[in-house]
């Protein structure tokens, strides 16, 4: 058991967090370069227990720092991060929901759609992902220090 161990810490693997996702609609999808807004409407159960069946959503892209740039993958942005292309990709899915007013499913991993501490209903994420195809999932780069909605420890 004490080799197992040993061997587990020599080969880290990237872990997210739990998440969830429910079925809703999307409307007003905006935005364009990994910048995105749009409003969600819950069909049934919902995912965030904060009494919204109805919110507003708004992707930012990462920020970059000295470690980005760096690129040795220490303290930088976590490798799981959808990409800029993922993030778009994921836009086209939900304007195209939009536009033919199909329910899909959406919702979030590890601290993704991080609700505002100012607005009620309001929720941010620093990219999306399809996974699968009627799936997206918004995620939230959780380095401390980088977004004025996150909380400080």
């Amino acid at each position: 058991m004490r080799n197992f161990i040993f061997l587990a810490l020599l080969f880290p693997l990237p872990v997210l967090a739990g998440g969830d996702a429910a079925e809703a609609y999307v409307s007003g999808v905006s935005g364009s370069r990994g910048g995105y807004r749009f409003t969600v409407r819950q069909t049934g159960r919902a995912i965030r227990a904060d009494g919204c069946t109805q919110y507003r959503v708004r992707i930012t892209p990462p920020r970059r720092t000295f470690w980005d740039k760096l690129n040795i993958g220490i303290g930088g942005l976590d490798p799981g991060h959808p990409t800029a292309e993922q993030t778009q990709a994921a836009a086209a899915l939900l304007q195209r929901h939009a536009a033919e007013q199909k329910p899909l499913q959406i919702g979030y991993l590890g601290s993704g759609l991080t609700p505002d501490p100012q607005q009620k209903c309001l929720y941010h994420g620093t990219g999306m992902a399809v996974e699968a195809s009627d799936t997206v999932m918004v995620y939230q780069d959780g380095r401390e220090g980088l977004y004025p909605y996150l909380p400080n420890p």
